[in-house]
């Protein structure tokens, strides 16, 4: 049977990765959720949207006549990479992920750890000025925050309006760290919250809060395992996709 990659996509890895296979000639469909409504393009077939729930993804998996699945997900996919392991699992298909490294502080940085999103909101004080580098899927929780102030930087606006204590930011990456640092500085942030999705885009934020001094709630990952091997760069992946493709010729 030959090879047929789907690749959950939504980072730069995943990019990285669709160029890669691409130039490699290796049969590959990319996948995007569609949270973003003008994504950067991929270099492979792309199809956008959702499955239809677990047993849609199996349907596809199995009409499309998929041999490999590789998840590129951001780290905190966590329903789509359940469903893709679940699969995996259920159809026999191999699967492997790409998890790029997590941020970890270092001296002077102030960090402290939630497990979740709507905990670090929680856990901030009345009297703070909050930045919030949390997501799209976090604007459901921010009416919870007892916080002073609260700015939430969101590539798109949420589908729902936002308490007037918030206010929204919308703006792309790249960001640098003299842009991020002028930034806390002109809304007098004393907290930083984001997830610690890893990667360098978004390392300008913690350095700034570093040389500011600034309290950082940090979400740490959510917890997951799998039969399939995770590998840290886009280049190792594409290393064990050659060899799953030698293997099955």
């Amino acid at each position: 049977m030959s090879m047929q990659v789907l690749l959950l996509g939504g980072t730069q890895e995943a990019r990285d990765l669709s160029y890669m296979l691409a130039e490699a000639a290796i049969p590959a469909t990319a996948s995007l959720a569609g949270v973003t409504r003008k994504p950067k393009p991929y270099g492979l077939p792309t199809r956008i949207g959702g499955f239809g729930g677990p047993e849609g993804f199996r349907h596809f998996l199995t009409d499309q006549n998929i041999t490999l699945i590789v998840d590129a997900l951001h780290p905190f996919a966590s329903q789509m990479r359940a469903t893709a392991i679940s699969a995996s699992a259920a159809l026999s298909i191999p699967i492997i992920h790409i998890e790029r490294k997590a941020w970890h502080a270092e001296d002077p940085d102030r960090w402290t750890h939630f497990p979740d999103t709507p905990m670090a909101f929680s856990a901030l004080p009345a009297d703070a000025h909050a930045f919030l580098a949390t997501g799209s899927g976090s604007a459901a929780h921010v009416r919870h925050i007892r916080a002073r102030k609260t700015h939430l930087r969101l590539m798109e606006p949420p589908a729902s309006a936002l308490p007037d204590t918030t206010h929204l930011i919308t703006a792309r990456p790249p960001f640098t760290q003299a842009s991020e640092h002028q930034l806390f500085r002109d809304l007098a942030i004393s907290h930083l919250v984001t997830k610690n999705a890893g990667g360098a885009a978004g390392l300008p934020k913690l350095m700034a809060a570093r040389a500011l001094g600034l309290q950082v709630f940090m979400v740490d990952r959510p917890r997951w395992s799998s039969h399939g091997p995770r590998l840290d760069v886009p280049d190792r992946a594409l290393d064990e996709i050659r060899a799953q493709v030698a293997a099955s010729s």
